[in-house]
C-alpha cells in the first residue's frame, strides 16, 4: 500500500508541474 501512496504523490507533483507549465506552452 505504501507504493500506492508514493504513486499518488508522484502524480500530484506531475499534475502540478503540468498546470504550472501549461500557460508558458500556450
Amino acid at each position: 500500500r505504501k507504493g500506492i501512496v508514493k504513486l499518488n504523490i508522484y502524480f500530484q507533483e506531475f499534475n502540478y508541474r503540468t498546470i504550472e507549465e501549461s500557460p508558458a506552452n500556450n
